[in-house]
């Protein structure tokens, strides 16, 4: 026999006791009756035409006076007993119970994200590391040897960019010193035809007055005619030395002013020095080298972001780290430490202890009255913690561990799978996912 028709049987004795008492007492004690012999003909204040409310009230309240209370405790306590016994015996019909339940979260995959060996778990904060010592390193030999190639070039035009200055200042400070020199001969070539042409003038001068004096004499008819002629011949010669000895200092000077630019006027040609040629040169040769030394560094650095770009491109083939996002728990493992994977393989799988659910397995003929959002309590295996959580709705038979992270096993009746969310735990609570445990679902109606 079962409690609950332990206590009905109770219950139902009770209250049999309680009306033979009450029966008893009022065949011995002639008690009032319930309602008055008889009523008033006048219609009470606050009746209904055609009724005797108040009347009626008044003989109704009558028997919960405390008199007939201490007269009738008995039937009292019989009918309270039968009124809990009555609701005792209707829980198992407004809720079900199950214990086929686990506590399930959406399952999310971890891919590598290249192929390679797979590190074991490492650092506080789970972390899955795969390494790939096989792959292809030749894009980053080549761009390394482009850009040592590069760099040699470089120190090379740089290095000759350097012997052509170191060069060019011996070849111009050459020239400096020639157009010195050429200037000083010139110098002294002016003063040179500067006393011939002192020389001649005083020539001239003494011509002069020799002509003079051999003019007097001749008119005197003391000299003869020829020593006049002599004279002024000798005058005019040295008068023409002077204007040449001036013309030729007219040139020296203009010689030395183009020394001085670098500009040399000998022999009646006019050109520059080899030193001053060789400087422009030298000149060209440097503009032409410093030309390609900018070339060379752009494209040095286009090949340093090339070298960098393969390296960072080796590193992500070569090493790759999928860490576990906070707040998710590693579920299971896929691979093991050691094992090669491929690319994009799932290697493991986490959920979300943040939003866990539960799934409970109800038998289809449990059902009636159970509707979308009625209440639920559980009590997971080992806790003293009652989760609440309202029921959301029922999944599909096709429901498959690839999509949850566990499934209540499957019962040998016609079940359905119900879920139901669970409200927020405490922070300090550990991840209930996988956990078992026995649910109460309250029902809304009994059909």
């Amino acid at each position: 026999m079962s409690m609950v028709e332990r206590v009905s049987l109770m219950a139902a004795s009770a209250a049999q006791s309680a009306v033979q008492s009450a029966t008893e007492q009022t065949g011995r004690a002639a008690v009032k009756p319930l309602l008055p012999a008889r009523l008033p003909r006048q219609r009470p204040a606050g009746a209904t035409p055609g009724g005797l409310v108040e009347p009626l009230r008044q003989a109704l309240a009558r028997p919960l006076q405390a008199e007939f209370w201490r007269k009738h405790w008995r039937m009292a306590l019989g009918l309270g007993l039968v009124g809990g016994a009555a609701y005792a015996a209707s829980q198992p019909f407004m809720a079900i119970t199950t214990e086929n339940t686990v506590v399930s979260a959406s399952l999310l995959r971890l891919r590598a994200p290249i192929g390679g060996e797979l590190m074991a778990p490492s650092g506080a904060q789970l972390a899955l590391t795969i390494r790939n010592p096989l792959a292809d390193n030749h894009r980053v030999i080549d761009a390394q040897a482009e850009r040592d190639r590069l760099r040699a070039e470089l120190a090379a035009t740089t290095s000759r960019l350097a012997d052509l200055a170191a060069l060019a200042a011996d070849v111009g400070q050459r020239a400096a010193l020639h157009r010195e020199a050429v200037a000083a001969h010139l110098f002294l070539q002016a003063r040179e035809a500067g006393a011939s042409r002192n020389a001649a003038e005083a020539r001239a001068l003494r011509a002069s007055r020799d002509a003079g004096r051999s003019s007097e004499l001749a008119r005197a008819g003391v000299a003869a005619t020829s020593q006049l002629d002599r004279a002024d011949a000798e005058r005019v010669a040295a008068r023409a030395q002077g204007d040449a000895a001036a013309t030729r200092i007219q040139m020296l000077q203009q010689q030395a002013e183009a020394a001085a630019r670098g500009v040399f006027t000998e022999n009646g040609h006019v050109g520059t020095g080899y030193a001053e040629q060789r400087l422009d040169e030298l000149s060209l040769r440097r503009m032409e080298l410093s030309r390609m030394a900018d070339v060379l560094r752009a494209t040095l650095a286009a090949a340093e972001r090339r070298v960098r770009e393969e390296e960072a491109r080796l590193a992500l083939l070569s090493t790759a780290t999928v860490t576990v996002p906070e707040g998710l728990a590693l579920w299971r493992t896929r691979a093991l430490p050691g094992q090669r994977v491929a690319a994009d393989e799932t290697i493991a799988e986490v959920v979300d202890c943040r939003a866990p659910f539960l799934l409970a397995a109800i038998p289809q003929s449990q059902l009636s009255g159970l509707q979308q959002g009625a209440p639920v309590r559980l009590r997971l295996a080992g806790s003293r913690l009652e989760w609440r959580g309202r029921l959301t709705g029922f999944l599909p038979d096709s429901t498959s561990a690839d999509s949850m992270a566990a499934l209540p096993s499957r019962p040998r009746e016609p079940s359905i799978l119900a879920q139901v969310a669970l409200d927020p735990p405490p922070a300090e609570t550990p991840c209930p996912v996988g956990l078992t445990g026995r649910a109460v679902f309250q029902r809304t109606a009994l059909w």
